[in-house]
C-alpha cells in the first residue's frame, strides 16, 4: 500500500473516532446521563441550557425543552424557565399545567431563587429532598438575558435544572390574573355565530383593557382561560391564539397543541391554519363551502374538525395513519378570528369555534336549514336508508311466503 493510500484510512479512522467521540458526548450531556446527586454535574447541565437558550431563542427552545427525546427532559430531571421575581414558570418541561403559574409555593424553588436574586449570585445550587423522598440531590439555576424579539428590550430569566417537585395544588379562581374582568358574552352563550364573535370579541377586549399586555402578556392570561369554572370555558366553547406563521401560541383546550404548526388539512382538503389567516387577511377563501357562514362572513372560517362529544366522527387517516398534518374529524365547525396587536407580544390572531348541534337552528345555514354534509346527518341518513331497506326486504319476504302458503 502507498503513503497516500494509508493516509486516507488514517485520517478515515480519525474522523469515524471523532464522530462517535462527539455523539457520545452530546448523549453524556443529556438529561438522561445526568446524575443528580453531583453538584457539578447538575450546574453543567444549566449551562449548556444557558447556552442553547441563547443560541435559537426562547420559543425555538421551549419546544426543543418540551421533547420527550430531546436533552432537557428525562423523568425527573427537568429544566424550566422563570422570571426573576420568582413567580411565573413560563416553561416547565416535567409538567405543562405548571406553566404561568406561580411557583413560590414551592419551598425548594423559593429558597433557590432567594439565593440567586439577594445575593446577586450568577448561579448557585442547592441540595434538598425531593418529595418522593430521594434524598442529597441538586438543583441548580442560572441567569440569562433574553432580547423581546418584537420591543428589542432585554430581560434577564432564571433557568432551573433538577428541581423536582409536587403537583401544584389548584389555585382559587378569583386569584388568576384576569379573573376580575367579566366578559359581555361567556362561553356559556356561544348559541350562534353572533353571540360566538361577541365571545371572541370579549377576550380580545380582555386582553386589551385587564390582562397588562405586557412583558408576561401571552402567559398572565392562560391560567384563567383554561379553567372550566370561570368564563371563558364550556363543553367545546374556548379560546385560542395562533400567530400568522400557523404557528399556535394557546389553546385552552388542548395544551399538547401549542408550539405546534395548524397547517392542518382537513378531510375536504381545506388547510384550517391557512384559511384563518386568508380571512383575517381579507383575502379569497380557498375552502369548500359547508353552509355554516352567516350574511355577513368577515371574520368566520369554516372547516371539519374532531367533535369531543361525537365518538363517531374520526378522520380515519389520522387515527390509524397518526399524521399530525390532518384534521383529527370530521365534523363541520364554525370559528370566529381576529387580530390583536400586543406590546412586547406582536400581532396575534384570536379565535373560538362551535359545533353545528349547539347552534340555533337558524345560524345551522345561510337558509336556516341543518348543515348539509354535517357528519352527524351522514350517519342519520345512512342509517335511515338501512331501515327502509330492510322494512323493504321484509315486506318481499313476507310476500313470498304469503304467495307459497296459498299455491300449497
Amino acid at each position: 500500500m502507498t503513503v497516500l493510500p494509508r493516509l486516507l484510512v488514517f485520517f478515515s479512522v480519525l474522523a469515524i473516532f471523532a464522530i462517535f467521540s462527539d455523539t457520545h458526548s452530546a448523549f453524556a450531556q443529556s438529561a438522561e446521563e445526568v446524575d443528580i446527586k453531583d453538584e457539578q454535574a447538575m450546574k453543567d447541565f444549566v449551562k449548556r441550557a444557558k447556552d442553547r437558550f441563547k443560541e435559537i431563542g426562547a420559543l425555538s427552545f421551549r419546544k426543543e425543552a418540551k421533547r420527550d427525546d430531546g436533552p432537557w427532559k428525562s423523568g425527573d430531571k427537568d429544566l424550566y424557565l422563570i422570571y426573576t421575581d420568582g413567580k411565573l414558570a413560563l416553561i416547565h418541561a416535567g409538567d405543562q399545567e405548571a406553566e404561568d403559574r406561580n411557583l413560590e409555593v414551592v419551598d425548594n424553588f423559593r429558597t433557590l431563587v432567594n439565593k440567586l436574586t439577594q445575593e446577586g449570585r450568577e448561579e448557585d445550587c442547592i441540595m434538598y429532598n425531593d418529595h418522593e423522598g430521594v434524598a442529597d440531590r441538586y438543583a441548580c439555576a442560572v441567569k440569562v438575558q433574553e432580547n423581546n424579539p418584537i420591543s428589542g428590550i432585554q430581560v434577564e430569566r432564571i433557568l432551573v435544572g433538577g428541581l423536582h417537585h409536587e403537583k401544584l395544588p389548584q389555585e382559587n379562581f378569583d386569584d388568576l390574573v384576569g379573573s376580575g374582568y367579566v366578559p359581555d358574552t361567556e362561553a356559556s352563550d356561544v348559541v350562534d355565530a353572533e353571540t360566538l364573535k361577541s365571545f371572541v370579541k370579549s377576550a380580545v377586549e380582555g386582553f386589551k383593557s385587564n390582562f397588562n399586555a405586557g412583558p408576561g402578556f401571552l402567559t398572565r392570561f392562560r391560567p384563567v382561560f383554561r379553567r372550566e369554572d370561570g368564563p371563558w370555558r364550556e363543553g367545546d366553547i374556548y379560546i385560542f391564539i395562533m400567530r400568522d406563521n400557523n404557528e399556535v401560541i394557546f389553546n385552552a383546550n388542548d395544551p399538547g397543541l401549542e408550539d405546534t404548526s395548524l397547517s392542518i388539512t382537513d378531510i375536504n382538503n381545506c388547510n384550517v391554519g391557512e384559511e384563518i389567516i386568508r380571512v383575517v387577511r381579507n383575502e379569497d377563501r380557498q375552502c369548500p363551502e359547508l353552509g355554516l357562514l352567516p350574511e355577513d362572513s368577515q371574520g368566520f372560517v369554516e372547516y371539519r374538525w374532531d367533535n369531543p362529544d361525537d365518538p363517531y366522527d374520526d378522520d380515519l387517516r389520522f387515527k390509524e395513519g397518526g399524521r399530525m398534518d390532518l384534521s383529527p374529524g370530521i365534523t363541520p365547525k364554525l370559528a370566529y378570528v381576529e387580530t390583536f396587536t400586543a406590546p412586547l407580544a406582536g400581532e396575534v390572531i384570536v379565535g373560538a369555534g362551535v359545533y353545528p348541534q349547539n347552534m340555533t337552528g337558524q345560524e345551522q345555514g345561510n337558509d336556516g336549514c341543518a348543515v348539509s354534509g354535517d357528519g352527524s346527518s351522514l350517519k342519520n341518513t345512512a342509517f335511515s336508508l338501512f331501515l327502509i331497506g330492510f322494512l323493504v326486504f321484509a315486506a318481499i319476504l313476507l310476500r313470498n311466503r304469503l304467495r307459497e302458503k296459498n299455491s300449497a
